[in-house]
Order: C-alpha cells, then structure tokens, then sequence
C-alpha cells in the first residue's frame, strides 16, 4: 500500500516539477539564472532561544556567503517538532511534500527503495563531476567507500552523502555514578578505611571549585574506576546502603531502560562482548544474542539485581523515557546510584544545593566486564557491541525536487563541508577571522568576538580548542554557534583537543574504553526485500522480547529455570531469526568485496 501511495505522490511530484520547468523557461542546468533555491530537512533545529530558524545559524550563513559555480546558494530548513521526527519524515515522504535534501536519519525503510520509487536521485555521476573533496575521502578511507554505496540490481550506486568523523568520536552519553556517595558510604575494600577525598579547592567568592575534585576511591578490583561486574556489586550495595541511610524512600540503585535491555548492547555486552539483536561477531560473521547464552546470563544477573532491590521496580513502566532520560526527575533529585546520563550531567552538573544534590560528583564508566555469572564464554569477554558516535554515519539523500535544479551549484556546496573548514563549521563553529570578516551578530552578542575555537600547539601538533566563551557556557550556545545538525560532512576530531577538568576527561576516556565493532549500523543498504524482511522480523522480535524478558527481570520468569528459559528461547525461535541473520552476512559481505 505504501510503496503504491508513494508511486502516486512521485508521478504527481514529478508532473508538477515538469510544469514549473516550462514555466520557469527551463532554468536549470548552472549559470547565473539556475535555480539555487533549496528545502532541506533536518532532525533537529537550535534552542530557539538563540534563533528561531536555522538559516540564521552563523556557520551555516558563513559558507552559504561564498559563490559556488558562480551562483549563491539559498536554503530554507524544514525541522519538525522535537518527539515527532520520524513520523514527520513519513508523512511528508507519503504526502510528497519531502525537501529537496534530507537527512536519513529518522528513516527506518530501505533507501534503494526511495531510488526506486524515484524520490531520491542516483549521485553516482554527480560525484565526480562536482565534489572533489568527498570523492577524494572516499578514496583514502576504505571504511566510508564501504558504506557510501548501495547496491542496486548488483550495481554499486551512490545514494545518499554520508556523515565522516576523521577518528572515533567520543560520545556523548554513558552509565554515571555517585562518586560522592562512594566517599561518604564505602569503605576501602582491601583494608576497610575511611576513603578520603572531596573538593581540593575554592573560588574567589570562597564556594568550592567543583572541578577540584580528588579522592583515593579504590574498587575489589584494584583500581579507580569500576572495570568488573564485581566492582559493580560492590558499588551497587554501597548504594543501596546510601539510600537507605538518607531516608530516601522513592529511590533505587540503578534505573534500566523499560523493555530491561538497550538494543544497542550496553551492559548486555558485559556478559559475552556481544549484543541482544544482530552483531557482527569475529571474523566479521552476523550472529544473533536475542535467545544466546550471553541473553541467559545477562538476566540472571538482572534477575539477581532486582531481587536484592537494586534495580527501579518500575522500569517496564517508564516506556515514555529516552534511554539517556530515565526516570530523570529523580535522576535530578539526587535519588539514584547508576544510570545512563549525558556529559552535561559529569561531576556536579546535577548539584542544585538541595539536601540530595548538595556536593554530588557524577563519573562516567566504562562497560563492564562479567567474571561472576555464567561460564567461560560469558565471562572475561572485551564488550565490542555498545552506543557510541559512529565514526561512519548515514547522512543525507538528494530527492527528485532538486533534479529540475542547479545540482552542480548545491552539490558543490555540500562539497564545501568535506573540508577541514567545514568540518571545524560543524563541530565548532566559526574562527576568530571568520567572525570578523562576516562582522557576525550572533557571535558578538554572545560574546564570541575571539570565534568558537582557536589554534594552539601541542605535543602531537597544531590543534584547536573552543574557547572561553563557549567552553564555560552551561547550556546549548556551542551547539548554536556551530553547524552540527546539518547532517552531512567532515568532522576533524583529530585535531579538536577537549579543555575540562580532570574528572571530565577521565570520564569521557572511560566511556570510550572499548571501541564498538559489532553494533550493526547498515542496514539502511540493505535491498528492498531484504529490508522488508528485516524490518518485519525486528519489529516482531523485540515486541516479543519487551514483553517477556522483564519478567525473566522481576522474577515472574526463572532465568536460572531450563525449563523456563527453554520455553523462551522456542517462541523467540518462530520468528526465525536466523533468515535476517543471513541476509545481514550476504550485505556485509557484498560490503566487504567491493
């Protein structure tokens, strides 16, 4: 029915486009009388409290004030309402009424089959003729030659642009504790002393700097940050203790996400490295965890967590959270031990003053590594399959809006931010030369005559760092100032050098312990039956898994119980996994012998 409707609304596209061609004298094809005028659909604008459109975002406004082919380019952004992007995106894909660019984000359908449908273009020509610098990136890293290409009738086309970070980006999420709590209520566990610590120094108004933070914590297992699943146990039943001993009645230990695991892997990839859906393995071979021995255990020890009180109660009720925003009022209220947070909540950015929050330090940590439950295939294992920032991402696809337009001037445009110019536009901004030369508006009253970011020396070279204006603001201006959700591009991080304090640093270094190889991030490539089959049997599965696996959690099931378990992994068994298995490893290695 959809692919019928969305046939429908592309002749009726393409039949009005042909009208305002012959109206408009057949315009397009370059020159000074080309149209440059373009419509592109973005997932997210800026806090509206800096702009309310995002053609007035200075980094964007700095390229789009060069000439390209001799022409400028004109953009009017199409961002829809925060909560309803993806059903923004259907409904205008089923309406006809999409942008001449798009971010793919937010698509969860096969983008070959947008190419066959006719509502997005092949590029395929375009991008040799007209971007340079994006063919010249693919041509030195095999790893975005691998994604940037679909293959269509066992042809390599290029279908979409794609999002390219230059080194793996740190993320900007991850499982934080109450390294506070940690001081107050443990105890040293090789000898049973006080550990000592807190705020080393002050400010000139005589408040702690909260960036001053030192202690000499140490976990079971050596060291000073949680690596194992028994330096979590430990931790948990300090917390646990902690809560307790402040009277707090509505809190809990640790908060987990409703369906009682993330689909991307996180903590499940304590117990076998692997993930609860498809994961590319060793070997680059596709396997499945959603009834594997690493599923079993994994809920074994959630199962052990709930029964000793550690874990929300009411987890399978808070479906309407974000995994990054559970249960985040009393996240706030400084009523939970562990939980996954964002960077802006480190150290003491959940402090308000109040009795719960008052000198709260936040630390990230890594995923742990499992060496209590299960046998010797769950235990010991390196995780591999977790959320992080995707060196590689899905970027944007041109539609059949923009063919009867100046292509070769918007193309290279686009082009222009596969550059370290524009790749400093998106992740930081604009220089402190730019921001004078454009006499910007926006970076002076914010305070941001000097740029975003300025050049230093190091060790490894000429690096930058944002500076002061942006670095000590509490709330969106760096994402304001820079151009990050325009959804395609560059992005040098090798050369942005983060500034923060000690514990900052150290916690985003523990987030990025591991490096994520087995989360599956292609499978916007797949064909379209494939795709089909692969959505279907997703959606299916994990309907089936949200209903089923917090009870294994709370103990309405026995993951200890073969009988239970059994039971389980059979009915999991008929939606027949292994068929998209398969499908997975033809497209990986389809990928792979380019």
């Amino acid at each position: 029915m959809m692919k019928k409707l969305l046939r429908t609304f592309t002749c009726l596209t393409l039949v009005t486009l042909m009208l305002v061609a012959v109206l408009a004298g057949c315009n397009g094809g370059g020159g000074a009388d080309s149209d440059t005028s373009f419509t592109w659909w973005i997932i997210q604008g800026a806090d509206s409290s800096y702009y309310a459109r995002y053609e007035d975002n200075p980094a964007v406004r700095y390229l789009l004030s060069k000439e390209y082919n001799g022409n400028y380019v004109d953009l009017t952004f199409m961002v829809p309402v925060m909560g309803s992007e993806q059903d923004n995106f259907n409904t205008l894909l089923a309406t006809g009424e999409y942008a001449d660019v798009m971010v793919l984000t937010m698509y969860s359908g096969s983008t070959v089959e947008l190419y066959q449908e006719g509502i997005i273009i092949d590029l395929t020509e375009y991008i040799d003729m007209y971007m340079p610098n994006y063919r010249a990136l693919l041509d030195r890293d095999p790893e975005a030659a691998m994604y940037a290409a679909h293959i269509v009738d066992g042809e390599r086309k290029y279908l979409h642009l794609l999002v390219v970070s230059d080194i793996q980006p740190d993320t900007w999420c991850g499982y934080m504790y109450r390294r506070d709590w940690l001081l107050n209520y443990g105890t040293n566990p090789f000898d049973g002393s006080a550990f000592l610590g807190g705020f080393s120094g002050t400010l000139p108004d005589g408040s702690p700097d909260t960036d001053s933070w030192t202690d000499n914590i140490v976990f079971p297992s050596g060291g000073p940050d949680p690596i194992f699943i028994s330096d979590w146990e430990w931790m948990m039943g300090i917390f646990h203790s902690a809560i307790e001993a402040q009277g707090i009645s509505d809190g809990y230990v640790m908060s987990l996400y409703y369906p009682g695991y993330l689909l991307t892997g996180d903590l499940f990839c304590a117990f076998g490295g692997g993930g609860p859906g498809w994961y590319v393995g060793p070997n680059n071979q596709i396997q499945y965890g959603g009834a594997s021995e690493s599923m079993r255990t994994y809920l074994q020890a959630m199962n052990t967590w709930f029964s000793r009180g550690w874990i929300d109660r009411a987890f399978a009720e808070r479906s309407a959270d974000m995994f990054y925003r559970i249960d985040d009022a009393r996240v706030r209220q400084g009523k939970v031990g562990i939980w996954t947070g964002i960077q802006s909540q480190l150290g003491s950015g959940l402090d308000s003053g109040d009795e719960l929050t008052s000198g709260m330090m936040a630390y990230g940590a890594r995923q742990p590594i499992n060496d209590i439950y299960g046998g010797p295939g769950e235990q010991g294992q390196t995780p591999f399959t977790m959320y992080q920032m995707s060196r590689v991402g899905v970027g944007v696809a041109i539609s059949n809006r923009a063919a009867e337009k100046d292509l070769e001037t918007l193309l290279t445009y686009i082009d222009s931010w596969y550059t370290v110019e524009g790749g400093l536009l998106i992740e930081c901004g604009l220089s402190q030369e730019q921001v004078e030369l454009m006499q910007d508006e926006f970076y002076m009253r914010h305070g941001l005559e000097d740029g975003a970011y300025r050049y230093i020396e190091t060790e490894q070279g000429t690096m930058v760092e944002r500076t002061d204006g942006i670095y000590f603001d509490t709330g969106t201006l760096q994402q304001a100032a820079a151009a990050l959700r325009m959804g395609v591009g560059f992005s040098p991080f090798s050369m942005i050098r983060h500034r923060g304090a000690p514990y900052f640093l150290h916690s985003l270094s523990e987030w990025m312990a591991y490096t994520s190889t087995g989360f599956i991030q292609f499978t916007s490539l797949l064909p379209n039956e494939d795709a089909r089959l692969y959505a279907r049997a997703d959606t299916q599965i994990n309907e089936f898994k949200a209903q089923n696996i917090p009870l294994f959690i709370r103990g309405q099931r026995d993951p200890f119980d073969d009988s239970d378990w059994n039971n389980f992994a059979n009915a999991l068994e008929r939606y027949n996994p292994g068929r998209v298995t398969t499908v997975l490893q033809n497209l990986l290695n389809s990928l792979t012998d380019y």
